[in-house]
Formats: structure tokens, sequence, C-alpha cells
């Protein structure tokens, strides 16, 4: 797993700088978005030994590392959203159900996690819900110049300027920028204390 492998260590090694010394703090909340390429990998089979249950087990001890190692205390998970509804892998049953069970197993997880986490507080964001709604409702969130895309992506259709807005997916398998743009309103929220529908506070 890339993240457990390279990018939290790397951070470490940051944190361990004096730049890195001056991040953090008690207002700093960490938020964590993986698991669309590990999906990936296991459809294809390219590495059969994992499963995932590893891929889950990976997203849920970012928390705890995090937690023991560098003192971290807050902490927004964000799920899995629907690649089904990805140009890559537009109504891949197999892809519906990995998901599911994954973003089912990381939820479990976290909360037989949470109670050894003392002082922690974690939130639960559900991306698969909202990107579902925007799959359902693209009216209510997407608004470019171009009629609303669900299905197709802008480097599919080379799509300028405004017409952007009006596309759920950038390219076959990755947000477009307006999702994102939803995703930070709705996670800023969050860090503002603010309720919203998509997230659920574990402790």
């Amino acid at each position: 797993m890339t993240m457990t492998e390279s990018q939290v260590p790397s951070y470490f090694e940051f944190h361990a700088t004096d730049a890195g010394k001056r991040v953090g703090g008690d207002d700093m909340v960490y938020t964590l978005w993986i698991g669309t390429n590990d999906m990936g990998v296991l459809l294809t089979g390219n590495n059969p030994e994992v499963t995932v249950v590893d891929v889950a087990e990976c997203m849920v001890n970012w928390v705890k590392v995090l937690y023991e190692f560098s003192g971290a205390m807050k902490f927004v998970f964000q799920n899995m959203v629907p690649l089904q509804h990805t140009v890559l892998y537009t109504s891949n049953i197999q892809m519906t159900e990995q998901v599911a069970a994954g973003n089912e197993l990381t939820k479990l997880m976290l909360q037989n996690l949470v109670p050894t986490l003392d002082g922690a507080h974690v939130a639960y964001f559900d991306s698969h819900s909202l990107f579902q709604d925007i799959f359902d409702h693209p009216e209510n969130y997407l608004n470019g110049t171009a009629p609303f895309n669900i299905a197709g992506c802008i480097t599919c259709s080379g799509a300028q300027g405004t017409d952007q807005d009006s596309y759920l997916w950038f390219d076959q398998l990755h947000p477009s920028e307006q999702a994102d743009r939803i995703v930070a309103r709705e996670i800023a929220k969050v860090f503002e204390g603010e309720e919203n529908q998509w997230t659920t506070w574990l402790s």
C-alpha cells in the first residue's frame, strides 16, 4: 500500500524538520480519501494476495498510526465514491460490490478503533452518498455552461473553460474540479463545526 509504505513515513520525516514542527496543534484536522486505485488493483487481479480487507485495514490504520506517533487528535475519514459510475468501471457489478464491502468494512473497523483513541474526534464523511446524489441530481451541484454530463468525462470530450463545470468526472476515474469543489465545501463545514448530511461523528 503506497500510503503506509511511503506517504506516511514521508510525513513523519517532514514532521521531524523545523518546518514540520510548526505544523499541527490543537486545531489541526487530518483527512483521508483513498481507495480508488486500490479497488482497481483488486479488480484486475494484478496483486492476488491483496484483498478488500487489506485495503480497509490500511485505510483505518492511518488513523491509528497518526494518533499514536504524531499526536493527531482530529480526523475526517472519507469513504470511497461509487466507482461503478466512473467511465472506467461503468455499471461494473464487481466494482459496485467491492466498494460497498470496502466502505462497510472501514466503517465497522473505525467504530471498533475509536474507543481506543482517548480524546480523539473522528468524523466519517460519506463521499459515496454525496457522489451518488450528484449522479442522481446533477442540477443541484453542477453549474457549467454545457449540458450536465455524469456519464462522460472532461478529458474524453475535450471540454474547455466553464463547460468543464458541467461534468462529474475529470477523466475515466477521477472527479472533476467542480466535484472537488463540492467535496471541499462540505468538508469545510465539518472543519467549521457545522452540521451536514454527509458526516457522522464517531467520537
